[in-house]
């Protein structure tokens, strides 16, 4: 009886814990569990005779090893690498990071081929081939136990390929107005604090190049490029954080160190793609950010910044044509949004692809937010001093 009770006190205290985090899918899973703990330890004659059968038992527990990693995966958590540099210095190349998915809730998989480890079957089927990348079962996702919050570091998958996977840095939520001003992000006209280890390109202005490249050497600072004028250089590039920028600074052999600012002719590929705005890495915006069952008065001027996600996600096909906006044959003034969008940026701030490039991140694409680098590894063999290092 006191065994009974204690089992009961834990089951209700977790279940309360469940509740008061809005997980409450876990709920029914942790009964199971609790279940399935209380047969085994019953010692049934059927658990008894599955013991006593090698074979049989060996390979219950190798099922049950399998859908615990399976549910782990697809529930709990991931283990992600990162594979570029845009992240620099927050997150380096080759950090095998755990990115958690009770934050945001974790979305259930679009398709058989997103299933970890058993997707194999589909992979092996060569009809279910066909539909490769396709969102065969829609975009649902369980309750999280919190919201996307701005400067969060977030793992989704990169709006054009469901099968790749992006880590960037959320500045802009749902329904703010962002805006970069001379590599000054605002939202909401609000100026943004760059992240602690964020990095920037600079231009390094001094008389002595020589003497500036050894003391920067000396100081594990390395210049990525130079620009020359007349046959002399002009000045240096370097992509650093604040802090590196303030020690340069302070050398006397430098006349000055500014940010380079990139001109309208580096406006190529940018969004929104569109040669009526020629925005740039560091001049961008005012852009609005969707969010759901906000509405938004259709002109040419929204048409270039929202058309593209209404179709690719909002299970909609809006056409322009000289006589208005159409989804199917009903001509629209307005459209309303089904879902939250979010603009991502690299803590690398010159040297990232992100929504600046390729815009608006949906809510249907997000994986979860990075929380800790579990270790690192890269050509030159184990980082330890980046061992359980928290993300921030």
């Amino acid at each position: 009886m006191q065994k009974a009770a204690i089992y009961l006190v834990i089951l209700i205290v977790s279940i309360i814990f469940f509740i008061i985090l809005n997980l409450y899918w876990l709920i029914p899973l942790f009964l199971l569990l609790s279940l399935a703990y209380l047969f085994i330890k019953s010692k049934s004659k059927l658990v008894l005779f599955i013991v006593k059968i090698r074979i049989l038992h060996y390979l219950l527990v190798i099922i049950s090893v399998l859908l615990l990693g399976v549910f782990s995966r697809l529930f709990f958590f991931e283990i992600f690498t990162i594979p570029s540099a845009s992240m620099d210095n927050t997150m380096k190349v080759g950090d095998k990071i755990i990115v958690s998915k009770l934050q945001y809730g974790p979305r259930l998989p679009r398709s058989g081929f997103e299933i970890p480890w058993l997707n194999l079957f589909w992979y092996l089927n060569n009809n279910a081939r066909l539909d490769l990348g396709k969102n065969e079962w829609g975009n649902k996702r369980l309750s999280g136990y919190s919201k996307i919050n701005r400067g969060d570091i977030v793992v989704f998958n990169n709006p054009g390929n469901m099968f790749e996977f992006y880590i960037k840095r959320c500045v802009g939520l749902a329904g703010d107005s962002l805006q970069i001003t001379n590599s000054k992000l605002y939202i909401n006209k609000k100026i943004q604090i760059l992240p602690e280890k964020a990095k920037s390109e600079y231009k390094i202005y001094c008389p002595d190049q020589t003497l500036v490249l050894k003391q920067l050497d000396s100081l594990n600072i390395y210049v990525t490029n130079f620009f020359i004028q007349k046959q002399k250089v002009k000045y240096l590039l370097c992509n650093i954080s604040k802090r590196k920028k303030n020690i340069i600074e302070s050398l006397s052999t430098v006349d000055s160190i500014i940010i380079s600012i990139k001109g309208i002719e580096y406006h190529q590929g940018i969004f929104p793609k569109d040669s009526s705005y020629k925005w740039t890495q560091d001049n961008f915006g005012i852009l609005w950010i969707p969010k759901k069952g906000s509405k938004i008065k259709l002109n040419d001027r929204n048409y270039v910044f929202y058309a593209d996600i209404i179709n690719k996600f909002e299970n909609s096909t809006i056409i322009k044509t000289d006589n208005g906006f159409f989804i199917g044959n009903k001509r629209i003034k307005n459209y309303r949004f089904k879902q939250n969008y979010y603009f991502m940026m690299g803590d690398n701030r010159h040297q990232s692809m992100d929504s600046r490039y390729w815009g608006f991140v949906p809510e249907s694409q997000i994986v979860g937010k990075a929380v800790l680098v579990l270790f690192s590894n890269d050509h030159d063999g184990i980082k330890w001093n980046r061992i359980l290092k928290s993300v921030n």
